[in-house]
């Protein structure tokens, strides 16, 4: 219709400025119109922007008409583009033709999971629960990797109903209890609830467009919220059973809000009834301010939470992505204190780096996840933007540094700090303190933290150690297209062997598809044995 839609990237954060980030972000959003790499902020000066967002609209000689600064101008948009439209096809300056795109996404292979965003594992540790974010669908996987449930996807939608019907749009937070599953369905602007009993899935807040409310108040179902990122069981101040409170970090309107899932009390707050939700800390504004009174506090994009009800700690762990922090909220009284990374200075939001040290002088660079490690009294945090896995001592406020290396790669190392991410973007662990799951978001991988051995794996096939098995990811749960061509077997007739020669048998390996498999040849000769150049030395290799 003669309009063309063009994205400019102009990034904040360092590790935005990279093509294959961005081409990352790309495709986890679904974009599907031209993005520019704008690195160097070229356009950000040209076009005057000063702010994120900011929509301008060109004429057909590259002249700048009009420019909208922030959100919620759908309605002046669609009018002036409108009016643009006819003006300049009046006049002849405009046509609609059509021009081609080819996707990046039609390229690449298929893969058992795609961007997963979250992950959490239950009170057993038996049961592990994937966002599995780019297929927009819920996985529940045994430890063994044997898939319990698959629910929602591959494609977005906004669906209760049964398992099979169900549909999610990018779902981010999970928490399970039981047979009960919360799910923070981040761009559908809802909490979904799931029974694994009943196999249903309904919605509990939410109206399924984005709100602009940041006090909230209304039954669930009923009350609009932007944007939630996660989601974490809490108790109510006058309750009478545990987690009976969803905390969730709704990153839209960069607050903390709460659903009662039976009738209580918050702190510092009037009696609740059931199914209400409604802001519980922050203020609306994109701040990173701390505050005795959890209303006047402020946040910036929160998208991670975990949570430490025990003594002396009792409260809620927030990964505040735009401001690089990690902040605490009392559970007592609501208080919002700092607790690493960020500075001083509340609305400086660009403090931000790659630095192990205490409090302050640790610097993060846009975390989106936090786990509480209740054995060692640990806080683990996926420092997404710096590729790496920190832990924080809360008592010292000390801030190091787990595994990664910083480069944004998939390396399994010797250690953890010889291991790579690529924008880690959630993590658990379990009850008993031995393994953390991160979701390896741009890897398209869930990796398993041993933090007794200090080995790391990736959860797409059983490596053994010492008695127990870590999980593996059944390649079932990938989407492979019914019309891919069928290879011929192509099976090699090995000439015929001496009798002496050896034949060694390697032990079964499971993949997925997609996954690429490396084959190291290592030759060890007997002693003063030499290979002879001018005698015949062969060696054959087969797969099946």
């Amino acid at each position: 219709d003669g309009l063309i839609i063009v994205g400019v990237h102009s990034a904040k954060f360092p590790n935005e400025k990279v093509l294959d980030n961005i081409k990352s972000a790309i495709l986890r959003y679904n974009i599907v119109h031209p993005v520019v790499n704008d690195a160097d902020a070229t356009l950000w000066h040209e076009l005057e922007v000063s702010c994120w967002p900011t929509l301008v609209i060109l004429g057909p000689r590259g002249n700048m008409l009009f420019s909208l600064i922030g959100e919620g101008h759908r309605e002046k948009l669609f009018l002036f583009t409108s009016i643009t439209l006819k003006f300049y096809k009046e006049r002849g300056q405009i046509k609609d033709n059509k021009i081609g795109i080819k996707l990046y996404r039609d390229s690449l292979p298929p893969s058992p999971l795609l961007f997963p965003g979250k992950v959490t594992v239950d009170n057993s540790g038996e049961r592990l629960v994937i966002a599995d974010t780019g297929h927009h669908r819920i996985l529940v996987t045994q430890k063994n990797g044997q898939i319990l449930h698959t629910i929602g996807g591959p494609n977005s939608g906004k669906r209760d109903g049964r398992f099979s019907e169900a549909a999610f749009n990018s779902p981010q937070g999970i928490a399970i209890k039981n047979n009960v599953i919360y799910v923070a369905d981040t761009e559908n602007h809802l909490i979904r609830k799931i029974d694994l009993e009943l196999e249903l899935v309904t919605t509990v807040a939410g109206i399924g467009i984005q709100g602009v409310d940041k006090e909230g108040g209304a039954k669930g179902e009923l009350q609009p919220i932007s944007s939630p990122w996660d989601v974490v069981f809490g108790s109510s101040v006058s309750g009478t059973q545990e987690d009976d409170v969803l905390w969730i970090a709704m990153a839209g309107t960069h607050q903390i809000w709460a659903l009662m899932l039976e009738g209580g009390k918050l702190p510092k707050g009037s009696d609740l009834k059931k199914g209400v939700c409604l802001r519980f800390a922050g203020s609306g504004n994109e701040e990173n301010r701390n505050n005795a009174y959890p209303h006047k506090a402020g946040f910036a994009q929160p998208s991670g939470l975990s949570l430490a009800s025990e003594e002396p700690w009792n409260c809620l762990f927030v990964a505040d992505s735009e401001s690089s922090t990690v902040r605490t909220i009392s559970l007592k009284d609501g208080a919002v204190k700092h607790l690493v990374g960020g500075e001083r200075d509340p609305l400086n939001l660009f403090a931000f780096g790659d630095v192990d040290g205490a409090g302050i002088n640790a610097k993060l660079q846009h975390p989106l996840g936090v786990a509480w490690d209740k054995k060692r009294k640990l806080l683990y945090v996926a420092d997404s933007y710096n590729h790496k896995i920190k832990v924080v001592d809360p008592k010292m406020k000390n801030c190091a540094t787990l595994a990664g290396t910083g480069e944004a790669s998939n390396i399994i190392g010797s250690s953890f700090t010889q291991s790579t991410f690529n924008e880690p973007g959630g993590l658990c662990v379990e009850e008993n303190g031995r393994l953390m799951y991160v979701a390896d978001t741009n890897n398209h991988q869930i990796k398993v933290l041993d933090l007794e051995t200090k080995i790391l794996s990736t959860a797409s096939n059983i490596i053994k150690q010492a008695d127990s098995d870590l999980p593996i990811l059944n390649p079932e749960a990938c989407d492979v297209p019914d019309n891919l061509p069928v290879q011929q077997d192509k099976r090699t007739n090995l000439p015929k062997l001496p009798k002496s020669a050896p034949n060694v048998q390697l032990p079964l390996l499971t993949v997925a598809p997609g996954q690429t498999v490396q084959f190291l040849l290592k030759l060890t000769l007997p002693p003063d044995s030499k290979l002879n150049e001018e005698a015949p030395s062969a060696w054959f290799i087969t797969a099946e």
